[in-house]
Formats: C-alpha cells, structure tokens, sequence
C-alpha cells in the first residue's frame, strides 16, 4: 500500500474495524477514518456522509479529544475545516478544534473560531474567543490615535 493508496487505505480501515467489538467509539473512529479517506480521494459527498454520522455521534457522546489519538493534527484540522464548511456539527466541531488546540488548515474557513480575530476592511472590529469587543469611538480616538503636538 502507497503513500496515496486511499483504496488500500479503505479496504484495510474495513478489515480493521471487523476486529473490534461494536460500540459507539469504534464506528465514531472508522466513519472518521473514511470521511479522511473520502477527503484524500475528493469524494466530497462520502466525506459529508461520514463526518456527520461520526460527529452527531461524538456530540452526543462527548469525544472533544479522541479525534487526536487517531490522526495527527493536520489531517484532524483538515476534517475540522471542512466539516464547518458544510456546517456539519459546528459547535461540537469548535470544541474539538479548542480542545486540541488546531491550527486552520487553510485561512478560507470563515467560521473557524479564531482566539483572536480582527477585522480591519470596511468597519473595525475585534474578537475574542468569538466574542465581539466594542469600543466607544470617542474612547477608540483618545486611546489608540495620539493627539498631535501642535508645539504651542
């Protein structure tokens, strides 16, 4: 099996999962591995398929740090992205993206919850842990625009 063998890759994740006793961990695992299989083969519709059978279950049952054990962090963070994209289990997928501490894998996806995000085309704005911060203008000028000496 290549580097790129996703066929491969498929049929051993199928042999693999008739090993392990049924249960709700081990199909959250392999439809995860699939939904990255489905990825790595483009097949956008059986990622979709996978990741939103995989992430209701891990919702309900709480898997914020399992993903981790299983891929590394980039693949994890690809998945992430894309499941936001589709807006597959946002939220659950955010907790997993704060628990695991993930880097974007692309700065493309709008909904990916930033520690800080600032917005400085067409109105200023800043976030923090996704929450919006305010400013009163007359504070904002005062405090972040120096007032010029006039020399006099």
């Amino acid at each position: 099996m290549g580097i790129h063998d996703f066929v491969g890759a498929s049929q051993a994740i199928e042999q693999i999962s008739k090993l392990f006793f049924n249960c709700e961990l081990r199909n959250y695992v392999v439809r995860l591995y699939r939904a990255g299989i489905a990825l790595g083969m483009q097949d956008e519709a059986l990622a979709k398929d996978q990741l939103s059978l995989a992430l209701a279950a891990g919702a309900g049952h709480g898997f914020e740090n399992t993903l981790s054990e299983h891929f590394i962090h980039p693949t994890t963070a690809r998945i992430c992205g894309f499941a936001l994209k589709h807006g597959i289990e946002p939220g659950y997928v955010k907790r997993i993206i704060h628990a695991q501490r993930l880097a974007p894998p692309s700065q493309d996806i709008d909904d990916w919850p930033w520690p800080i995000r600032i917005r400085a085309f067409g109105s200023f704005a800043l976030e923090i842990e996704e929450r919006s911060i305010t400013f009163m203008s007359a504070c904002l000028r005062s405090t972040m625009w120096p007032k010029m000496s006039t020399g006099v």
